[in-house]
């Protein structure tokens, strides 16, 4: 349904702007902001899930021409739905918490939605073998540059940002 699919939208459009709304720095987990967040990314988290057995139920998991599983885009839907529930990770802690890196996946489930958009990062994709030419040409001139400065300069700016009694950042002069 062509309805369902924007509402998906909009609601991966919305998460996102709640995940770039996180602090790192805040370190306060019981800080109005964080608890905003927290309960935003529970909610998001359950309203995803009710999106992926919705699809699940009307195409089927694994078997048939239009199951959930046979497109690439659907199971990065799932890796993303099943890795931001921590209850399935075993409370989210310990060697588990790095699978919630995952969350940064979900603004990708745009480029399902959108057809155009699909077409776009395809062509990306297709387009960086091409570019290893470039890269290596980058990484030479870097290379012959990074030698050049370094029989320029050799040494002669070692230790020059920083008094060397205290071990600190010089004052600017």
């Amino acid at each position: 349904n062509v309805w369902f699919d924007r509402v998906v939208l909009l609601l991966i459009c919305a998460n996102c702007g709640f995940m770039a709304a996180t602090d790192p720095m805040d370190d306060d987990p019981n800080s109005p902001r964080n608890v905003v967040l927290d309960y935003s990314e529970k909610a998001f988290t359950y309203i995803f899930t009710a999106e992926m057995f919705i699809q699940i139920t009307a195409r089927c998991f694994l078997l048939g021409p239009m199951a959930y599983l046979q497109s690439a885009w659907n199971v990065l839907d799932f890796v993303c739905v099943v890795t931001s529930h921590e209850f399935l990770m075993g409370g989210g802690g310990g060697g588990m918490s790095g699978l919630r890196a995952f969350r940064a996946l979900r603004p990708l489930r745009t480029i399902s939605g959108i057809p155009g958009m699909r077409m776009l990062v395809m062509t990306l994709i297709e387009s960086v073998p091409l570019m290893l030419d470039v890269v290596v040409l980058i990484v030479w001139m870097f290379f012959v540059f990074g030698i050049i400065g370094m029989q320029l300069f050799s040494g002669q700016l070692h230790r020059r940002c920083v008094d060397m009694e205290t071990l600190l950042p010089s004052p600017a002069t």
